[in-house]
C-alpha cells in the first residue's frame, strides 16, 4: 500500500514500476499492488443514514482543508498523519511536478489552520510520520536515493543519515524522542522484496534483523522500546503478515487464513492492538490482537480494503479508506463522510471524538477531521413520564440550527442552541417508565447517545430488613474473615475497589431472598452506602447515579484517606435495576447495604410518607449518664421506654419510635437521624425492627472513629411494638441520639425519585469543586455559614424540574471547609428550628448526610450551621401529594 503512495506518479499502462538509485529495476505485476489500488479507490461502501443507532457509536467526518499544491492535479495526496493533541499534528505525504520529480510534502496543524512547512531537498515522498510532542517527530518514505528519514524539532526539519539498503521506508512509530521504530522493504530479485525494520535511538538509525523471506512492512506500532507489531503482506504470494519486537528481536506471528494484505496497525497496550487491510475478493479485513494470538473481526459488509487505524482505547478506534470505520471493543460501524472523497489513508485520534484523517480526492490533498457532537451530561436526568421540565445538555460541537433533540424516538420541543457546547430543551412525555438515550442531531450530525430516565411519578415505600448486595472488600485475594457471611448476589461478586475516576456497576432489583428482597419493578431504592478509604486514597467523594446515564455533578457521599464513611442514599434504577457508583480517587472500597425500595402501586395500603411538623428528639444516652446535667439534656423530655444508657460494647438497646408525639402506632417504617456521640473507640451502628431475634444483620447504618461524632441517615422499618433495635459493634459503650423526621404508613405523600442534581453550593467555583451551584442559588460567593450569617433560605421547587406540587425534598447534603466541630439542621422555612441535627462533624472534616426536610408553602428550606462551614445540596427526589390511589 506505502509502495503506492510513494510512486503514484508511476502507474503507467497497467504496470507499476519502482526505481531505485544504484538498484536493479523492478517491475510489479498489476495483479498486485496495481489490482489494490482499483479496489481501494472503487470499492463499494455502505453508508448508514443519519441517526442509524449501531453498537459501536458511529463518528462523523466533515472536511477540514483542501489543498491544491504546486503541482497539482488527482495525485497529490497525504499518507500520514500524527497527532499529539487536537491542537497539534503533523501531516506528510508527496506530490509530483510537472517534470515527474516525487516531492515532499509536509503540513503542521496549531488547531485552527493547517501550514506547509520547508523540507530538506531531495526528501522524496514522505509516507509515514510519529510526534511524541509538538517538538519531536519523526518522518519516513523513499527518494531517488532510497529510504529517507526526517526529524522535526518543532520548527525546522531536517535529513537523518540510514543504514545503506534499507529500501524504502513506509511506517515509523515512536515512544519517546530517544526510540523509534520503522519499517518497509527493500528489494531482493526481480520482482521480489525483503521485509526493513529500522531502529532509531535518539541520535542513529540502525538496521534491524527480521526473519528472512520475501515481504513488505507497511504499518508499525510500539507502546514501548520493548513492544512494537508491524504488519503488511509477503509480495511473492499476496499473504498478510505480522511481525512483534520485544527490543532486540522482530519473531512473525501467525494470522488467521484470509487475510491477503495488512496495512495498519495501532496498539494501546501490548495485549491490545488492531490492525486492518484488505482480501484479494476486494473487501476490507480487521484483526485483534490480545498479545499471544491474532484474531479475525466482522466488519460491516461491502466495506473495501482499509488503509490505516488509530485507537486510543481498546475500545475506541478508528479506521480509514474509502470509507472510515468506529470501532468501541465489539463492534466495528460505518462512518459517514463527505461525499468525493477518493482515498484516506491515514488517521490520528487523541480522543474518541478528535481525529484527523487525510488522503487525496479530485482537488488534490485533504484533511478530512471529525465533528461528531458529544453529550457530557443533562440536567435534570430523569424525569416523571408527564415530562414538561427544561433539559440543558451538556457537550460539544453544538452548532446554531439544531433540527431536532431526541428522547428515545420522541422529539423534544423548544430546542434551543445556548452555546456550542449547551443546549436546552423541553423535556417530552413518555408512556413507560425506563432508561432511553437522549441524542442531539445538528446540521446532520448525531451526537452519541446519553441515558436519561423515565420514572413513575409518586411512588410508594417498602421497607426490608437490612442486607448486604455489594462489597468491594470481598472480591480477590485475601479475604477478610466477615466476607464468608455476607452472602452477596452472585452479579456483585467479582466487584473490586475503585480506581480514580472508576466507577462499578451494582445490581439491586433481584437480590435478596424472598418477601425480603428487591423486585425487578421496583425504579428507586434506599441503600446505606459506605466507603472505606485506603491510607493512599486522596479526598474524594463518590456519586451514585442510575445505571446506563452518565454520571451527574453531585456527589453522595465525600470520604477522607483512612476512615470509613457511610450516607444514606436515595438512588433511582437506571439500564437492568442497577445503579452506578462513581469514585473520584483512587483506593477506595465500597459496601452497600439495601434499607428499602420504591415501586409503582396502586394499593391503598402501600407505604406513604408522611413528615413531621418538626423533627424530635426520641432518644439521647448522653442523658442517662454522667452527662445528664448537660446544657443540651436540660428540658429534654424523652419517652419513658427510651431513657436508656449507651449500648455496652458488642450489645444492642431497644428504642420506642412509633406511637411517640405525632407518630401512630400503625406506622410502618420510620425516617432517622441516628448519631455516634462522642464515641471513646471506633465502630459502627447497625439498626434493625426489633423482633424474636436480638442478632443484627450484617450491615452497618452509621461508621464512626474515636472522638467523632457520626450521624447518617436511616430508614427503617418498625418492629413488634413500634420498636427498633440499635447494635454497637464498638469495644467500649457509644452514646446515641436519635431524631425522628416522619413516617411511612398508608396515608401521606409518594416519592417522584430523580437523579442527582445540584440545587446550592456556597462555595466560590473553582476547579476542584465537585461542580458549581444553580446559578443564583446560595450565591455562589465562598462564604461559609454559621451563627454570624444565621440560616439560609433554599427554593427548591421550581428548581431542575422539581414540581410546584412537592412538600418534602430528599436531599443529600454536604458540609465542607470546616474550621471547628459542628453540626447541621434543615426545616421548612417559615418554622421554628428545631432543637435535631442532620450532619454532625468534627474540625476539618467534609461530611455529607441525606436528609429529608418538609418545604414551606413556596417550596423553600432554611438551612443552619452551628460553625462555619460551606453547604452543597444535591436533590435525589422528593414527596407530593398522589395523584391517586
Amino acid at each position: 500500500m506505502h509502495l503506492i503512495r510513494s510512486t503514484l506518479q508511476l502507474l503507467e499502462r497497467g504496470l507499476l514500476r519502482l526505481r531505485f538509485s544504484g538498484m536493479t529495476q523492478i517491475t510489479f505485476k498489476a495483479a498486485g499492488i496495481m489490482t489494490l489500488l482499483t479496489t481501494l479507490a472503487s470499492a463499494t461502501v455502505v453508508v448508514l443514514p443519519y441517526g442509524v443507532a449501531s453498537a459501536s457509536s458511529p463518528s462523523v467526518w466533515t472536511i477540514q482543508d483542501t489543498l491544491l499544491l504546486s503541482g497539482g492535479g488527482p495525485l497529490n495526496s497525504l499518507f500520514g498523519v500524527s497527532c499529539v493533541s487536537s491542537t497539534s499534528c503533523q501531516a506528510v505525504g508527496s506530490y509530483n511536478t510537472s517534470g515527474g520529480l516525487l516531492v515532499g510534502i509536509a503540513l503542521s496543524f496549531n488547531g485552527t489552520n493547517w501550514s506547509r512547512e520547508t523540507l530538506p531537498s531531495g526528501s522524496g515522498g514522505l509516507n509515514g510520520v510519529s510526534c511524541v510532542s509538538s517538538t519531536s517527530c519523526q518522518a519516513v518514505g523513499a527518494g531517488e536515493g532510497g529510504a529517507v528519514a526526517l526529524s522535526f524539532n518543532g520548527t525546522n526539519w531536517s535529513r537523518e543519515t540510514l543504514p545503506s539498503g534499507s529500501g524504502q521506508l513506509y511506517g515509523v512509530s515512536c515512544v519517546s524522542s530517544m526510540s523509534c521504530q520503522a519499517v518497509g522493504a527493500k528489494p531482493t530479485g526481480y520482482n521480489s522484496t525483503s521485509a526493513v525494520a529500522l531502529s532509531f535511538n535518539g541520535t542513529n538509525w540502525s538496521q534491524d534483523t527480521i526473519p528472512s523471506g520475501s515481504g513488505v512492512l507497511v504499518g508499525v506500532s510500539c507502546v514501548s522500546s520493548t513492544s512494537c507489531q508491524a504488519v503488511g503482506y509477503n509480495y511473492s504470494d499476496s499473504v498478510g503478515i505480522a511481525f512483534s519486537f520485544n527490543g532486540t528481536n522482530w519473531s512473525q506471528d501467525t494470522i488467521p487464513s484470509g487475510i491477503d494484505q495488512l496495512y495498519g496497525v495501532s496498539c494501546v497496550l501490548s495485549t491490545s492492538c488492531q490492525a486492518v487491510g484488505g482480501n484479494a475478493n476486494g473487501y476490507g479485513t480487521a484483526l485483534t490482537f490480545n498479545g499471544i494470538n491474532w484474531s479475525k473481526e466482522t466488519l460491516p459488509s461491502g466495506v473495501g480494503p482499509l488503509a490505516g487505524v488509530s485507537c486510543v482505547l481498546s475500545t475506541s478506534c478508528q479506521a480509514v479508506a474509502g470509507a472510515a470505520l468506529s470501532f468501541n471493543g465489539t463492534n466495528w460501524a460505518q462512518d459517514t463522510i463527505p461525499s468525493g472523497i477518493d482515498q484516506l489513508y491515514g488517521v490520528s485520534c487523541v480522543s474518541s471524538t478528535s481525529c484527523e484523517a487525510v488522503g487525496y480526492n479530485s482537488n488534490g490533498t485533504i484533511i478530512l477531521t471529525t465533528t461528531a457532537t458529544t453529550i457530557t451530561s443533562i440536567t435534570p436526568d430523569s424525569s416523571s413520564l408527564a415530562g414538561g421540565g427544561t433539559a440543558t445538555i451538556i457537550g460539544s460541537n453544538f452548532v446554531s440550527g439544531a433540527s431536532s433533540v431526541n428522547f428515545g424516538s420522541v422529539a423534544a420541543s423548544n430546542v434551543k442552541v445556548v452555546s456550542p457546547t449547551e443546549i436546552t430543551a423541553t423535556i417530552p412525555a413518555a408512556t413507560t417508565p425506563g432508561l432511553v438515550d437522549v441524542t442531539v442531531t445538528a446540521s446532520g450530525k448525531t451526537s452519541v447517545g446519553s441515558g436519561f430516565m423515565y420514572v413513575t411519578s409518586g411512588i410508594p415505600y417498602t421497607p426490608v430488613t437490612p442486607y448486604r448486595i455489594a462489597d468491594t472488600r470481598c472480591s480477590a485475594g485475601s479475604q477478610p474473615s466477615f466476607c464468608s457471611s455476607e452472602n452477596l448476589p452472585s452479579a456483585n461478586q467479582a466487584l473490586r475497589f475503585l480506581s480514580a475516576g472508576g466507577s462499578i456497576t451494582v445490581q439491586v432489583t433481584g437480590t435478596g431472598s424472598g418477601s425480603n428482597s428487591v423486585p425487578s419493578s421496583a425504579q428507586s431504592v434506599v441503600v446505606t452506602v459506605t466507603a472505606i478509604a485506603g491510607t493512599t486514597a486522596k479526598n474524594g467523594y463518590l456519586t451514585v447515579y442510575p445505571a446506563g446515564t452518565n454520571p451527574p455533578t453531585a456527589s453522595s457521599l465525600n470520604y477522607a484517606p483512612g476512615m470509613a464513611i457511610p450516607n444514606l442514599v436515595t438512588a433511582t434504577l437506571g439500564s437492568g435495576g442497577a445503579i452506578d457508583i462513581l469514585s473520584s480517587s483512587a483506593n477506595v472500597n465500597i459496601v452497600v447495604d439495601v434499607e428499602g425500595y420504591y415501586e409503582p402501586s396502586t394499593s391503598s395500603t402501600s407505604n406513604k410518607f408522611t413528615p413531621l411538623p418538626l423533627p424530635i428528639r426520641v432518644l439521647d444516652t448522653r442523658c442517662e449518664g454522667v452527662l445528664a446535667g448537660s446544657s443540651y439534656c436540660i428540658g429534654l423530655t424523652l419517652p419513658s421506654a427510651n431513657q436508656l444508657k449507651a449500648p455496652g460494647a458488642g450489645s444492642y438497646i431497644k428504642v420506642e419510635v412509633a406511637g411517640l408525639g405525632n407518630i401512630p402506632l400503625s406506622a410502618t417504617a420510620v425516617s432517622l437521624v441516628v448519631t455516634a456521640a462522642g464515641p471513646s473507640s471506633g465502630g459502627y451502628l447497625t439498626v434493625f425492627p426489633a423482633g424474636s431475634s436480638t442478632t443484627p444483620p450484617e450491615t452497618s447504618n452509621v461508621n464512626f472513629h474515636k472522638g467523632i461524632a457520626s450521624a447518617d441517615s436511616v430508614t427503617v422499618a418498625v418492629g413488634t411494638g413500634g420498636y427498633i433495635y440499635i447494635y454497637n459493634s464498638a469495644n467500649t459503650a457509644t452514646n446515641v441520639i436519635v431524631d425522628v423526621n416522619g413516617y411511612f404508613s398508608s396515608s401521606g405523600d409518594v416519592l417522584t425519585p430523580s437523579s442527582p442534581v445540584r440545587i446550592c453550593d456556597t462555595r466560590s467555583l473553582s476547579p476542584d469543586d465537585v461542580a458549581g451551584g444553580v446559578s443564583g442559588q446560595c450565591n455562589n460567593s465562598g462564604t461559609p455559614l454559621g451563627t454570624s450569617s444565621g440560616p439560609i433560605t433554599v427554593q427548591v421547587t421550581g428548581i431542575a424540574g422539581i414540581t410546584s406540587t412537592a412538600k418534602v425534598v430528599v436531599a443529600n447534603i454536604t458540609v465542607v471547609n470546616t474550621t471547628g466541630s459542628g453540626y447541621l439542621t434543615a426545616w421548612a422555612a417559615g418554622a421554628t428550628k428545631p432543637t435535631t441535627s442532620n450532619i454532625n462533624w468534627g474540625k476539618g472534616q467534609v461530611m455529607p448526610n441525606m436528609v429529608i426536610s418538609a418545604l414551606s408553602s413556596s417550596g423553600q428550606m432554611e438551612v443552619y450551621t452551628s460553625s462555619p462551614a460551606n453547604v452543597i445540596i444535591d436533590v435525589v427526589g422528593w414527596y407530593s401529594q398522589p395523584t391517586s390511589v
